[in-house]
């Protein structure tokens, strides 16, 4: 669990509107530790998962940008966006893109430090 001031950091990082934060913090207020652990390593083993998530990074990222970066097509894109989406990594805004507040601690202190 990040620090809450790391939170804040992140928080503001994130280009979540209001109620977008309102939602994330809502749902991973009852995550189970154990079963998150868990469900966040069968969901960041997949290296396109974790380019995903980089790419998104701070920007908001439509499907069609998504697409050409990553020569997917689009069933196999939606499948790991919803991946990342389930572990709260990513949220969908009006068919853009987001990464949460955790999607950027995970790649601040996961993925950078690699």
């Amino acid at each position: 669990m990040p620090s809450e001031k790391e939170l804040e950091y992140f928080i503001k990082q994130s280009k979540l509107s209001d109620q977008e934060l309102k939602e994330f913090l809502k749902a991973s207020e009852n995550m189970n530790p154990k079963l998150d652990h868990s469900l966040a390593y069968r969901i960041m083993m997949s290296e396109i998962r974790r380019d995903l998530l980089k790419y998104i990074g701070n920007e908001i990222r439509d499907i069609e940008d998504m697409q050409k970066e990553f020569q997917l097509d689009r069933d196999q894109l939606e499948y790991h966006l919803s991946m990342l989406r389930q572990g709260l990594y990513v949220i969908a805004s009006n068919s853009k893109w987001k990464a949460t507040p955790r999607g950027l601690g995970f790649l601040a202190n996961a993925i950078m430090g690699e």
